[in-house]
């Protein structure tokens, strides 16, 4: 019997997948039943989600001038395949799509992180942005 070679797409997806979200978004993905997303989400067509190697550059990227920020992580196996699509972005890689709302209140961990103290500087992101409880939840 030959062994089974994984896919090279099925290599690169993450078990674990995240949403960054602005203070707006987080009170509104604590307020409404299903999330439908950011305003650049809904432009989009779908939820952008970064795996945890695209995050810091994720923020650094969209979110850079905002003052707090809320990383929430889903498991990429709670969303049916048809749902969570892996597609290609930024310099080829592959990022997680989610088509269809979501419910924030599933999300398997939650860390809120400070923006900079001066205007114009950048967030401090040498702490491991995923490094908190699966199961930490910040309520709004």
């Amino acid at each position: 019997m030959r062994p089974y070679k994984i896919p090279l797409i099925e290599q690169t997806m993450s078990p674990v997948i995240y949403k960054i979200l602005r203070e707006p978004e987080w009170q509104a993905a604590n307020t409404e039943p299903l999330y439908r997303g950011s305003a650049d989400d809904i432009k989009s067509g779908f939820i952008h989600f970064s795996t945890a190697e695209q995050l810091s550059a994720s923020i650094k990227k969209h979110f850079q001038k905002e003052k707090t920020l809320y990383i929430t992580a889903f498991m990429a196996s709670d969303f049916p395949p048809d749902i969570l699509k892996w597609e290609k972005a930024r310099n080829g890689s592959l990022f997680p799509h989610v088509y269809g709302p979501i419910n924030i209140k599933r999300a398997k961990g939650c860390k809120q992180i400070a923006g900079p103290a001066k205007a114009g500087a950048a967030f401090d992101l040498s702490d491991d942005l995923t490094d908190f409880s699966l199961s930490e939840r910040i309520e709004a």
